[in-house]
């Protein structure tokens, strides 16, 4: 269940560099194409290529092997965290998570093995990676959302100019 977070991340990261990587590139395309004759949308298009590589290096990011981790910030948790929820198993302990779950058995916490560590301590640290991913690629988003609203005021103002009678 915790590596369909991750493969859910990726898969939502690759969209995003997929549609980002495709505008950045028709954007520049359109930038060694075009001659500008005014410099305040030669600077909205550039500000719009900024935006948009930024939103690509963010998704970028979220593809580095990663062998341990991200650090957690010291959030306050819910009264009663849920184990089954990658946000509330990131702020987890490996000794939480056991806890936790030998709570919600029912169950005395001397039964629990190594084996049954391990397993604690993989699905922790696979919650942390999950949740950083998500992190990036809501910065991609709203990075690329910029980059596409960014333009209109200045094509509101063009339609105006260029249709006025």
């Amino acid at each position: 269940m915790v590596n369909d977070w991750l493969r859910f991340a990726e898969a939502k990261n690759g969209v995003i560099l997929t549609l980002t990587g495709a505008a950045l590139g028709v954007l520049l395309g359109l930038m060694t194409t075009t001659a500008f004759t005014s410099r305040l949308l030669f600077g909205y298009v550039a500000a719009c290529a900024l935006l948009l590589a930024s939103s690509l290096a963010a998704a970028l990011m979220s593809f580095t092997p990663m062998t341990r981790p991200p650090a957690t910030r010291a959030a306050r948790r819910a009264a009663v965290p849920n184990p089954l929820f990658f946000g509330d198993l990131a702020e987890m302990s490996t000794s939480d998570l056991l806890g936790e779950t030998c709570r919600a058995l029912g169950v005395d916490g001397s039964a629990m093995t190594a084996a049954h560590e391990h397993a604690a301590a993989q699905i922790v640290a696979n919650s942390r990676i999950a949740l950083w991913k998500f992190r990036l690629a809501t910065v991609s988003v709203y990075l690329a959302a910029a980059a596409v609203a960014l333009p209109l005021p200045l094509l509101a103002v063009w339609w105006q100019r260029r249709f006025r009678v």
